[in-house]
C-alpha cells in the first residue's frame, strides 16, 4: 500500500505537492473548547470560548436596546475618555476612525475625546473633528519630556550644547535600525510613540483626569455595533484591561527587553500574576520534591534541579535525561559491577553508565539563547493600538517603576521597544488572568490585522437606532450558534482571521482560561520518574539475562 502512494506522489507535479504541504501545515491548531465534544474541528472563530476566568459580557442577547440598558438599574456612566495620539496631516485617517466609533459605538454613550499631538493642532483640524462628533473634545500638546528622549547615559554631565549632539547621536541609532531591516525602526517619531504609550501617557494632564481610557488609532474600522459601555461592565466584572487581538512580536525590535525584564523582577524581588505565565515559556519540565516552589523565580535550588534544568528544555527530554543519569549515578557507584564476592552485582551492564558519563562530557549542555532562570517570552502580547484599561494600573507602582527601570535601559531608542509587549510584560508582573478580558465581541482593523467575530444567534431581535448614522441596505453576517457580535459585517479578503490565522498567541489565551489552575506547572515529577526509568532499567537488564 506504501509503494503505491509513493509511485503516486511521484506523479504529482512540484506545484502540487507544494499546496499539499501548505494545506498540512495552515490546519490550525484547535483550542481547548468549553463543548468539546460540539465543537471538535472547527476553527477557532466557530468555537464557544466562554470560561468562568472570562467571558463576553452581553452573551444573552448580542444586541441591547440602548434606551433600555442606559436606564437600567445599576447602572453609572464611567469617568472615561477615548484617547488617541495623532498629527495635522493625518486628519482623513482621523475622520475615518471618528465615524467607524460614532456609528458603532459612541453615538449612543458620549464618551469625551481626548486628542493628542507632540505639536499644537491646526484650526481646521479641530474644526472638522467636531463636525463628526457631538461628544466632548480635548486637544493637548505633549510636554517635551513627554514625546522627547532623556539624554543618552554615554553623554550624561558631558557638555552637549553644540550642534545639537544629544540628539544627532540619538538619530544616528535610530538610523542604523533601519539599515538593518527592523520594521519601523528608522523611524524616531515611532520610537517616541512607543515610549509615550509605555510609560509617559498616564502622566499627561489631560488624561490622568480619567479613570478609564479606550484607545483609538487613525485608520482604523470597527465591524460590530457595542451596545453595553465596555467601561460600565468592565468595573462590574472587576476586569482592569482589554484587548481584542493577541499576536507574537518581531523578535529583532526587542531582542534584549526579556532580559531586563527579568532584571527588574530579581532587583524588586516582584511576585508575580498568574497572567506572566501566558507571555513566557517555562522550561522547568522535571519538578524536585525538595525545595521547588515555583511561584519564586528567584528561590535558591537544589543540585537536582540544577541539574536537571541545565539539561532538560523539552518535555520529550525528561525521560531519557533521568535515565542516563541513573545510569551514571551506578556506575560511579559500582564501577563496571565486576565483583565475584557480591551476590547481587550486575557484571558488565554497568559499562553504559560509562559510556553516558562519556557522553554527557563530550556534549554540552542544550542552550535556549533568551532563557533567563529557565524562562523565555514567547513574543506573545497584546496588539496595544487597541485596548482598554483601568488607569490605576499603571500608575502601580509596580508598573511605573518598571517603566522607569527600562527607561534607563534605553531599550526605547537603542532598539525599538514597542509599547505592546512592555504593556503586556509590565501588567503581568501584577495583574492575575482573570483582571483580564478579551472583547471577543468588538470588530476591529488595525492595518492588515483583524478580528471580526460571529453574529449572535439573537442579534436580528435587536434593531439598528439611531438619528444620525443611517444605515440603508445593509446586510449583515448571518448569525452563528456561538457567535458573540452585534450587528458584525465582517470583510472579505486576504487578511482573514486573526483567531484563525495568526492562532498561537489567542491559543495560549484560551489554554490558560480553560485550565482547572492557571499556575506553572512542572509536567513530571522526579520521584516518580526516577522509580519509573529504575524500573525500566531493571526491565531492560532482566531482559538481557
Amino acid at each position: 500500500m506504501s509503494r503505491r502512494v509513493l509511485q503516486s506522489v511521484r506523479t504529482f507535479s512540484p506545484l502540487t505537492i507544494i499546496l499539499i504541504i501548505s494545506f498540512i501545515i495552515s490546519v490550525p491548531i484547535l483550542i481547548y473548547s468549553s463543548e468539546p465534544d460540539v465543537n471538535v474541528g472547527l476553527l477557532n472563530s466557530y468555537q464557544a470560548t466562554d470560561t468562568h476566568r472570562d467571558s463576553v459580557f452581553n452573551k444573552e442577547t448580542g444586541c441591547n436596546d440602548i434606551e433600555q440598558y442606559l436606564q437600567q438599574e445599576g447602572y453609572i456612566r464611567q469617568n472615561a475618555t477615548i484617547l488617541m495620539l495623532t498629527r495635522n496631516h493625518e486628519i482623513d485617517d482621523v475622520i475615518s476612525s471618528l465615524d467607524s466609533i460614532e456609528s458603532h459605538f459612541n453615538q449612543w454613550f458620549q464618551y469625551p475625546y481626548t486628542f493628542l499631538n507632540d505639536v499644537p493642532f491646526e484650526d481646521e483640524f479641530e474644526e472638522k473633528i467636531r463636525e463628526h462628533t457631538d461628544a466632548k473634545i480635548e486637544f493637548g500638546v505633549l510636554e517635551s519630556e513627554e514625546w522627547e528622549f532623556p539624554e543618552p547615559n554615554e553623554e550624561k554631565g558631558q557638555d552637549m550644547s553644540k550642534n545639537n549632539a544629544t540628539s544627532t547621536f540619538i538619530d544616528d541609532v535610530i538610523r542604523l535600525q533601519g539599515d538593518r531591516g527592523i520594521l519601523y525602526g528608522n523611524m524616531k517619531s515611532y520610537h517616541q510613540m512607543c515610549r509615550f504609550y509605555s510609560g509617559k501617557f498616564y502622566h499627561n494632564k489631560l488624561v490622568k483626569q480619567y479613570d478609564w481610557y479606550w484607545r483609538l488609532e487613525p485608520d482604523i474600522d470597527f465591524f460590530c455595533d457595542l451596545t453595553y459601555d465596555p467601561f460600565y461592565e468592565m468595573m462590574k466584572h472587576k476586569k482592569r484591561y482589554g484587548f481584542t487581538i493577541m499576536i507574537p512580536e518581531l523578535y529583532w525590535t526587542i531582542p534584549n527587553l526579556f532580559r531586563v525584564t527579568m532584571g527588574y523582577i530579581q532587583e524588586k524581588n516582584i511576585t508575580l500574576g498568574t497572567l506572566w505565565n501566558i507571555f513566557t515559556t517555562d522550561y522547568h519540565v522535571v519538578n524536585n520534591d525538595v525545595n521547588d516552589t515555583r511561584d519564586d523565580l528567584y528561590h535558591e535550588v537544589d543540585s537536582d534541579t540544577v541539574y536537571l534544568d541545565k539539561y532538560i528544555n523539552e518535555a520529550f527530554y525528561a525521560k531519557k535525561v533521568v535515565k542516563d543519569r541513573l545510569l551514571i549515578d551506578q556506575f560511579v557507584r559500582e564501577g563496571y559491577g565486576i565483583n565475584e564476592n557480591e551476590p547481587d552485582y550486575h557484571g558488565p551492564d554497568n559499562i553504559i553508565g560509562l559510556k553516558k558519563l562519556i557522553k554527557r562530557a563530550q556534549e554540552p549542555p542544550p542552550i535556549v539563547v533568551d532563557k533567563f532562570n529557565n524562562l523565555e517570552y514567547n513574543l506573545c502580547h497584546f496588539w496595544s493600538n487597541f485596548e482598554i484599561a483601568h488607569m490605576s494600573i499603571y500608575n502601580d507602582p509596580t508598573y511605573d517603576q518598571y517603566f522607569e527601570y527600562l527607561e534607563k535601559q534605553e531599550g526605547f531608542w537603542k532598539e525599538r521597544w514597542g509599547d505592546a509587549p512592555v504593556h503586556s510584560l509590565g501588567l503581568s508582573l501584577l495583574l492575575d488572568v482573570e483582571d483580564v478580558h478579551y472583547f471577543r465581541d468588538i470588530g476591529y482593523r488595525h492595518d492588515t490585522l483583524q478580528h471580526c467575530p460571529k453574529n449572535h444567534k439573537k442579534f436580528l431581535e435587536t434593531p439598528y437606532q439611531s438619528k444620525k448614522h443611517i444605515r440603508k441596505h445593509v446586510k449583515y453576517d448571518d448569525p452563528y450558534e456561538y457567535g458573540t457580535g452585534c450587528r458584525c459585517k465582517c470583510p472579505r479578503g486576504k487578511r482573514g482571521e486573526t483567531e484563525d490565522h495568526h492562532s498561537f498567541c489567542i491559543n495560549k489565551w484560551f489554554d490558560i482560561t480553560h485550565r482547572d489552575s492557571t499556575g506553572r506547572d512542572a509536567v513530571f515529577n522526579l520521584t516518580k520518574l526516577n522509580i519509573e526509568m529504575a524500573q525500566e532499567i531493571d526491565k531492560e537488564r532482566f531482559l538481557k539475562l
